[in-house]
Formats: structure tokens, C-alpha cells, sequence
């Protein structure tokens, strides 16, 4: 066939893509006179379901990765150790849990506070917020303004038109606090 790119999302094929005649990114059949009606459809099902044809899976966590992959999401190295027996697994987890025991637990609060009529931050709820987190054994780890839309009204009287804007924010505080600590 000679594709190194796939000619409808341009991405990199391999020899098992060309060799099933599909794009694993977008799921193009690559070649259709190659193929009969029924694996059409088999391909068409597949690529629906986003089936991998040729995968490499983790051996820690089971997630399937296209036989490309370097790395897994949970931090398995799948070039240096993708075989891994059952033993090797349990204790990676084993150990995992152990960390896990040994960090300190935090639970998070969030506060939506809507700005003011004026379009203004309004802090003194804000610092009121804050103070009373505070005192509760909260601290605020973050806060940041959600802009929630815009809106434009027309006016319209006799010849004369306007219209006006109006863009509503909220500031949204994240609060946390330890409620176990570390060993």
C-alpha cells in the first residue's frame, strides 16, 4: 500500500495498521478494495467500539496500550518490564498501599461566591469565607473567577436600537484540611 501517513488524519501508521488496513487514530479503512463487504463491516463494528487490534497491556493496572507505547498511565515502564508474573504484580501493589498508609489524608471543600451586582469581587464575603474555613482547620489552596456567559439584550424604541452586554463571573474558592496525618 506505501502510506506512512494516514490520508485522513495524517497521523504516523505502523506495519500493523497497514497490515489490518485501518488508522487506529481515526479508524480510516485505508484500503477498501483490499477488503469484502463482511470485514468492512467487522472493521466499521470494531473501530466503533475502539477495539486495538495489536495492544500491549500494562502489567500492573491491565489498561491496553497501542504496541507502540513507551509508558502507562498508573507509571509502569512497559519497555523495560513488560512481563511481569503474578508475584512481581501483588507486591508492586503491596508496596503502593504501604506509601499510601504512610501519606497524610485531606479532605477539600469548595465555595462558589457570586460577584456583585456591579460586576465587583466581593470581598468581604470572600474574606469572611476565608476566616471562617480558618478557624475550622481549613486553608485555602486555591481560587480563581468563572466567567458564566454572556448575554446580549436588544432594545429596540420606535427608530432607536441598542443592545448591552453583560458577562457574569463567580470566584471559587478550593479549601483543604488534613484530616489524618503522615507517618
Amino acid at each position: 500500500m506505501g502510506f506512512i501517513k494516514c490520508p485522513e488524519c495524517g497521523s504516523e501508521l505502523t506495519q500493523e495498521m497497514i497490515d489490518v488496513n485501518m488508522c487506529w487514530e481515526c479508524g480510516k479503512i485505508l484500503d477498501v478494495t483490499q477488503l469484502d463487504e463482511d470485514s468492512i463491516k467487522v472493521i466499521d463494528k470494531q473501530a466503533e467500539e475502539n477495539i486495538m487490534y495489536d495492544y500491549l497491556q500494562c502489567p500492573v493496572c491491565g489498561k491496553k496500550h497501542h504496541s507502540n507505547a513507551k509508558m502507562c498511565e498508573c507509571g509502569c515502564n512497559l519497555i523495560s518490564n513488560p512481563k511481569l508474573n503474578i508475584k512481581e504484580v501483588a507486591e508492586i501493589y503491596n508496596n503502593r498501599l504501604e506509601q499510601y498508609k504512610k501519606n497524610p489524608l485531606y479532605e477539600y471543600d469548595y465555595i462558589v461566591v457570586p460577584n456583585k451586582a456591579n460586576g465587583s469581587t466581593n470581598a468581604e464575603k470572600i474574606r469572611s469565607i476565608i476566616i471562617n474555613h480558618a478557624m475550622q482547620g481549613w486553608r485555602l489552596i486555591t481560587m480563581y473567577s468563572n466567567e458564566l456567559g454572556k448575554s446580549s439584550m436588544g432594545i429596540s424604541v420606535g427608530n432607536i436600537g441598542g443592545a448591552t452586554n453583560c458577562t457574569m463571573c463567580e470566584d471559587i474558592m478550593i479549601f483543604e484540611r488534613c484530616i489524618k496525618g503522615g507517618e
